[in-house]
């Protein structure tokens, strides 16, 4: 466990891709009600201006395990692999004696990638070669039937690795948990899921198979169209607080709650401004995108708002900083421990400048466009000061 400054023995980080600050009260009090994020959030010091190091899943996920910027980091393409000789957080944590595990909705976070690097089991429905079926990479005891769900089946995975370690205090010599927890449930939201359609009166009864076309390209669908899909959205959202607040209960009964750090992050925002051709990820690296919901909550840590700049790749430094790990030399991110814990900090990292970058996706006439082959040199940057 780490046992200095905040004494805590496991790591929870919990990644929800493509969701929106502007979707959560704790930074846009018009949003909607949402009780179990809302009251993770009352619980938590939440960062007003965190912001991600790119706009879409890979190249942000990648900055987050590495501490590094995409230029840095290389993984900027679905034809890139994670270097073999970067340090991971993982990999770092699985170092220290924690056990590291994974639930993953594949995609973009699958291990092909290099991301389970540093993990002991990495569940990322790893596919079968042979039948092209889905089979389990490493099976966990789990409650009930698997449900071919996003969103649901990761929480159900989280919940059933919790419910199978030993309940009650941890004994000397037992080993914490770095649990990484990964799902695309809100960035499906097109997909019209049943759960979701359910929610939203303008989508039953109607072949949706044309949304996910609206997403790529600005001219495809009407406004009628993106209020359905803003309305799919929010009833992912919806879907998604259920299963957080199961996960939570969960860690509450296990009497994990004052022994967890718990890491909340969004890799990205999701676009709905159509008339501004705002609409989706990637391709740009304006503020709804690349500024993102962090919150952080644990035992000593004071829940309130924090207003100075904080960056995806600060995670790492961080989490080996509260475990008086050493963080590789020459990473972009900073520990900002001394913030958790209401230290006084330099005023050289409060007013530091962010990145955000784009290596493979870009906008041409509202349509999204992608590059066939990796690419050296950014083709956007985004500075933020």
């Amino acid at each position: 466990g780490c046992s200095t400054k905040p004494a805590f023995d496991n790591v929870l980080l919990i990644s929800i891709d493509t969701l929106s600050r502007q979707s959560l009260r704790a930074f846009n009090p018009q949003a909607v009600q949402l009780p179990s994020l809302d009251h993770l959030a009352s619980e938590s010091i939440r960062f007003a201006n965190a912001h991600s190091a790119a706009s879409w899943t890979l190249p942000a996920h990648v900055s987050l395990f590495t501490g590094l910027y995409p230029d840095r980091h290389g993984t900027t393409h679905k034809d890139n692999q994670l270097l073999p000789g970067i340090p991971t957080l993982a990999l770092a944590m699985q170092e220290a004696g924690f056990e590291t595990v994974a639930f993953t909705d594949q995609g973009y976070v699958h291990r092909k990638f290099g991301l389970g690097k540093g993990f002991d089991r990495y569940d990322d429905w790893v596919a079968d070669d042979n039948s092209g079926a889905s089979s389990r990479g490493l099976v966990v005891p789990r409650d009930g039937k698997p449900h071919d769900t996003r969103g649901q089946d990761m929480f159900d995975r989280g919940i059933a690795y919790l419910n199978s370690r030993e309940p009650g205090d941890s004994k000397p010599g037992d080993r914490g948990f770095f649990l990484f927890l990964h799902t695309y449930a809100v960035h499906d939201y097109y997909r019209a899921h049943s759960w979701t359609a359910d929610l939203v009166p303008q989508a039953s009864g109607r072949d949706l198979d044309y949304l996910s076309e609206c997403v790529a390209d600005v001219n495809r669908c009407t406004e009628d169209d993106w209020d359905l899909l803003e309305s799919l959205y929010q009833a992912e959202l919806l879907y998604l607080d259920e299963w957080l607040g199961q996960l939570m209960a969960v860690m509450r009964e296990r009497q994990l709650l004052e022994s967890t750090l718990i890491i909340f992050v969004s890799d990205h925002g999701e676009g709905f401004d159509l008339a501004r051709g705002r609409i989706n990820h990637a391709g740009r690296l304006h503020e709804d995108l690349v500024r993102v919901p962090i919150m952080i909550r644990g035992p000593g840590i004071e829940a309130r708002e924090e207003r100075s700049f904080m960056s995806l790749v600060d995670i790492m430094p961080t989490v080996l900083d509260l475990c008086s790990l050493t963080a590789p030399e020459n990473i972009d991110g900073v520990t900002i421990a001394g913030r958790l814990m209401n230290e006084p900090e330099s005023p050289s990292s409060a007013s530091r400048t962010l990145y955000a970058m784009e290596h493979t996706y870009w906008w041409d006439k509202g349509k999204l466009q992608t590059a066939s082959t990796p690419r050296q040199r950014a083709m956007s940057l985004a500075v933020i000061s």
